[in-house]
């Protein structure tokens, strides 16, 4: 897998750990249940590796979320939802961070 060479793409996942025992495990099983998904679909190997690392990084972003938020145990009120509902951006801000010439589309041939 590319991205494990890459000694930056291990602080997003250090940091879920970090903020929420809850949303790193269940990245962890995220990951999991979307690399048995594309072997049974027959990825190749490099597509296997891409869609193991978006699946396991999806909810990075819920590391900039209060936890006041995270750990609410009843409903989110509307502003508490909205909030929540920005956890993508602030993945996509996060990992638009770290150099990986292996995921710049940009650099890819046709």
């Amino acid at each position: 897998m590319e991205a494990a060479k890459n000694p930056d793409i291990y602080y997003p996942f250090e940091e879920v750990q970090t903020k929420n025992e809850y949303t790193y495990n269940h990245n962890i099983g995220v990951g999991i249940i979307g690399t048995y998904l594309g072997m049974k679909l027959g990825l190749s190997k490099e597509s296997l590796s891409e869609l193991t690392l978006a699946a396991t990084l999806h909810d990075v972003g819920k590391t900039s979320i209060p936890e006041s938020i995270l750990e609410k145990s009843g409903k989110l009120t509307a502003t508490e939802y909205e909030e929540m509902k920005r956890h993508t951006i602030y993945g996509y801000e996060l990992l638009k961070n770290i150099p990986d010439d292996h995921y710049d589309q940009s650099k890819r041939s046709p």
